[in-house]
């Protein structure tokens, strides 16, 4: 897997060796989703982190007449998680899902 793009965004954020960067990056694993697919649901703990390549992901709650509200919307390149879920291990409360066709 190409990790480029992964490995600049950590060089452009701090000065950090190339090695840290690899150590860091070497977990990750390039993927693609379509369209309106929930990456991270509702209710799930979030066990993992996800880097943004390409394309656009938004998370949002529902209200109490079941309506959509968005919260955030992410662009590449960045990480996308619910940071909350994934170091307190608990429950989102917001559902991430793609705009765009993805890659991450």
């Amino acid at each position: 897997m190409d990790k480029s793009s992964l490995n600049t965004y950590f060089h452009s954020l701090f000065t950090i060796r190339k090695e840290v960067v690899e150590k860091i990056t070497e977990k990750f694993s390039r993927f693609e989703l379509k369209a309106n697919t929930v990456l991270l649901d509702k209710n799930v703990i979030s066990t993992k982190t996800y880097f943004l390549e390409k394309g656009y992901v938004r998370s949002y709650i529902l209200n109490e007449d079941n309506e959509e509200i968005t919260t955030n919307i992410y662009t590449a390149p960045c990480f996308v998680n619910d940071f909350l879920s994934f170091f307190r291990q608990q429950p989102t409360k917001e559902t991430y899902q793609t705009v765009t066709d993805c890659v991450f």
